[in-house]
């Protein structure tokens, strides 16, 4: 869903398309249908609205932790989504809390998965902070599980990599990661 400011014609087509789901998401009644709806309106508005994005992402969380004993990878998948939103706002403590409450419930439920998305957002938000070290930290860790499952996000956990240690200047082990 990104979108370019000077895409006018498809910034319009998504606008219709998210109108077209807060309409299904003011009718629904299911939770189950309401928790999806949210998230993807979340999702969507990431690109061109945070705060709407935040709006959304909230409502995933608290419709989400409502089912968390029956559901608990949902609420993980639901605080891993906000976690966007409050990063991208400078809201890092907060990003923060839900990614390792999100990492917490995935470790719990054996979820190699998204015990390595957490990791890796962490890794993204310290970051986002500049705390290079820190992020190093977390990306390793997502990567290590991402190539012991042979999952695809593995090359994302390498570029995060090569660009943390560009940033500290390490150019052997950036090198490294850039070409695997």
């Amino acid at each position: 869903f990104a979108i370019s400011q000077s895409n006018t014609g498809e910034r319009q087509s998504i606008i219709r398309s998210l109108d077209s789901l807060k309409q299904q998401l003011a009718l629904a009644t299911d939770d189950s249908v309401k928790i999806q709806i949210s998230k993807w309106i979340g999702f969507a508005y990431e690109s061109f609205s945070i705060d709407s994005a935040l709006k959304y992402d909230s409502a995933f969380v608290l419709l989400s932790r409502t089912r968390q004993n029956k559901y608990p990878l949902e609420y993980s998948n639901a605080l891993a989504s906000i976690s966007t939103a409050y990063a991208t706002k400078g809201k890092f403590v907060e990003a923060l809390d839900a990614l390792f409450k999100a990492l917490s419930i995935a470790k719990e439920n054996n979820d190699a998965w998204n015990t390595a998305r957490a990791y890796r957002r962490i890794g993204f938000v310290y970051l986002q902070m500049e705390n290079y070290r820190k992020a190093i930290q977390f990306c390793d860790l997502a990567l290590q599980i991402d190539a012991t499952t042979n999952n695809s996000s593995a090359a994302i956990d390498r570029i995060f990599l090569a660009k943390m240690y560009e940033k500290l200047n390490i150019s052997d082990s950036a090198v490294y990661y850039a070409e695997k």
